[in-house]
């Protein structure tokens, strides 16, 4: 199924199979699924999506680099694979990364809606995104992101020269006790 960006509906009669494709779409993205979408007789199934890549500026590109999944590749391949016993695993472009990296990614990547889901309008996390969005900060986003990134790392390093400072303290006061004794 080739979906290009923007809105994209499927409708059709009931037992069509949109259903179908919803829910794989959703396992495919961190939705729960159990050992009950494996065929039966098979020790495995596996469902695998094909990406267009984020342009400059989205938020998506962050999140990628956070969990060390840059790609110079023009598609993220998410895959994942669902055994007999229940166990799971995803992949996105080959590299192995957990279910809730995996959500992240496809709450930035796919939208669905349907009666009973959320918006992704009405997710506070993500008010900020939208707003920066809508103002076209993405660039000073990153920047000011940048900034604090930095400022958390000085506040780390801070507290360990500080307890560098006490441990050496400590440790002048037992070669002091020591002499002295």
């Amino acid at each position: 199924l080739d979906l290009h960006g923007g809105l994209c509906v499927l409708t059709g009669e009931t037992g069509a199979g949109k259903s179908l494709l919803v829910d794989a779409l959703t396992a495919l993205l961190g939705g729960r699924v159990g050992a009950e979408i494996i065929r039966s007789g098979s020790p495995s199934a596996k469902i695998e999506g094909v990406f267009q890549s984020p342009s400059a500026g989205d938020p998506l590109i962050t999140l990628l680099h956070e969990n060390g999944l840059e790609t110079d590749e023009e598609v993220l391949i998410i895959s994942r694979e669902v055994r007999y016993q229940g166990r799971t695993s995803a992949r996105i472009n080959g590299h192995p990364v957990t279910l809730g990296v995996l959500r992240q990614i496809g709450e930035s990547l796919v939208d669905i809606h349907g009666q009973s889901d959320h918006l992704s309008l009405l997710n506070s996390r993500r008010h900020l995104e939208f707003l920066d969005a809508y103002g076209s900060l993405t660039v000073e986003q990153e920047q000011v992101g940048s900034e604090v990134t930095k400022l958390l790392e000085f506040r780390k390093d801070l507290e360990d020269l500080k307890k560098d400072e006490l441990e050496a303290s400590k440790h002048l006061e037992l070669l002091r006790f020591q002499s002295e004794e």
